[in-house]
């Protein structure tokens, strides 16, 4: 008996084992859920940049704002879609996408050459991952976009209420 027991075990700790290595390790960004299903970290889709050659270097930038609801502890996410249009109608340009907090430290970006000959059109997101700390708190953060000349920005607003 003593022996199938520690059979048992074995098996037992080795399907642990077994289990840990598969389940990934849940980071600080991830969009896992707690016991109760709370979200661990929450997304705000906060705005758009787009850089667009099509007929001449044009950029839009279009940011959203938000009261959101403190829940302590809780982390947010923005994300800022963004859009490189390669057509072919500029060469030998930079197009430059920034997120930037308040005071103009650089959280996120991305920078784009245009060499002639290639198709260097991208989408993609700048993201920033922060956690308030009381209500009341409030976050603004500007967004942009340059291409040649041609420059866009605007401001996110989040707010935090009880």
């Amino acid at each position: 008996m003593q022996r199938k027991s520690r059979s048992v075990l074995a098996v037992f700790a080795g399907l642990l084992l077994v289990g840990m290595l598969l389940v990934p390790a849940v980071s600080a960004e991830s969009e896992q859920t707690d016991s109760i299903g709370v979200k661990s970290v929450q997304i705000l889709n906060a705005g758009e940049l787009t850089v667009d050659e099509t007929g001449g270097m044009t950029c839009t930038a279009d940011a959203k704002s938000f009261n959101v609801k403190y829940v302590r502890g809780l982390t947010y996410k923005i994300k800022v879609n963004c859009e490189y249009i390669e057509t072919g109608d500029v060469w030998v340009q930079t197009a430059r996408f920034f997120l930037k907090d308040a005071s103009g430290r650089v959280l996120d970006s991305k920078e784009i050459l245009d060499t002639p000959g290639g198709d260097e059109s991208w989408r993609g997101t700048l993201e920033y991952t922060f956690r308030p700390n009381s209500a009341n708190d409030v976050f603004n953060f500007e967004i942009s976009c340059s291409g040649g000349s041609e420059s866009a920005s605007d401001v996110i607003d989040i707010l935090f209420y009880e």
